[in-house]
C-alpha cells in the first residue's frame, strides 16, 4: 500500500486442476493495494463481496482498501484466477 502503515497479515493459495485458483490475502490498513500478476484475475472479493480492481498491461494490479472498523482495519482480499 502506498504511503501507509498497511501490512499483510496472511497469504494463502488454493490451487486445483479441476477448479479455479484462489489467492487470499489478509491486510491490515487502508489505501491503495498494489501487486503484480502476469495473469488477470477473473474476479476479486473484498470481505466476501465482489470488488472492483484495475490491472494494466504491465501486470500492475490495484485495489482500494477502505478502513473497516468492525474488523479493526483488517480486510480479506481474494483474487480468483
Amino acid at each position: 500500500m502506498f504511503n501507509s502503515d498497511g501490512t499483510i497479515q496472511e497469504v494463502a493459495y488454493f490451487d486445483s486442476e479441476e477448479a479455479e485458483t484462489w489467492v487470499n490475502v489478509e491486510i491490515e490498513g487502508e489505501g491503495n493495494f498494489l501487486s503484480y500478476s502476469n495473469v488477470c484475475p477473473i474476479k476479486c472479493l473484498l470481505n466476501g463481496a465482489g470488488a472492483g480492481f484495475e490491472r494494466v498491461d504491465n501486470g500492475k494490479l490495484t485495489l482500494n482498501l477502505p478502513w473497516t472498523e468492525e474488523t479493526c482495519g483488517i480486510s480479506s482480499v481474494a483474487f480468483v484466477f
